[in-house]
C-alpha cells in the first residue's frame, strides 16, 4: 500500500514540473524581452546651442531604460572634444572658451548622445575667417 500512496504525490511533482518548463519555455525570450532598470539610452538636452566666449549653458540629460522609464540615479559623465573651445563640468555646465565647435558627450553606462556647441568669437579676424566662414583651429 505505501507504493499506492506514493504514486499520486510522484505524479503530481512531475506534472507541476512538467508544467514550469512548458510555461517557461512557451515565454518570450528572457534576453529579448524590455529589462527595467538596465540603461537603455541618453538624451542631451539641447542637442544645439551657440555660447560667447565666457558665456556658460546648462545641459541636462534624460536617462532611460529599455521600458522607457525614467532613470535618475544614474552617473552621467561629461567630456568635451575640445576643451580649449568649450569646457564640460562635472554636471554637465559648459563654459565658451574661445570662438569654434566643440561636442560635448554625456555617457551613461555604455550609452551616449552629444550636443554641438558653436562659440561665437567676439569678431572675427582677417587670418580666422576666409570667404566668410569661420575656421577654426
Amino acid at each position: 500500500m505505501a507504493t499506492v500512496r506514493q504514486r499520486p504525490v510522484f505524479l503530481a511533482l512531475l506534472l507541476s514540473t512538467w508544467i514550469g518548463l512548458l510555461v517557461a519555455c512557451s515565454g518570450e525570450n528572457a534576453s529579448t524581452a524590455p529589462r527595467a532598470g538596465v540603461v537603455a539610452s541618453v538624451i542631451i538636452n539641447p542637442r544645439q546651442a551657440n555660447l560667447a566666449i565666457g558665456a556658460t549653458l546648462q545641459l541636462t540629460t534624460t536617462v532611460r531604460d529599455e521600458v522607457g522609464n525614467v532613470l535618475t540615479d544614474r552617473a552621467v559623465n561629461w567630456r568635451s572634444s575640445a576643451p580649449g573651445v568649450a569646457k564640460v563640468s562635472e554636471t554637465g555646465l559648459v563654459t565658451g572658451v574661445s570662438g569654434c565647435l566643440a561636442t560635448i558627450t554625456a555617457a551613461s553606462e555604455g550609452h551616449r548622445d552629444e550636443a554641438t556647441i558653436t562659440v561665437a568669437a567676439a569678431a572675427p579676424s582677417a587670418a580666422s575667417s576666409r570667404f566668410g566662414k569661420q575656421t577654426c583651429g
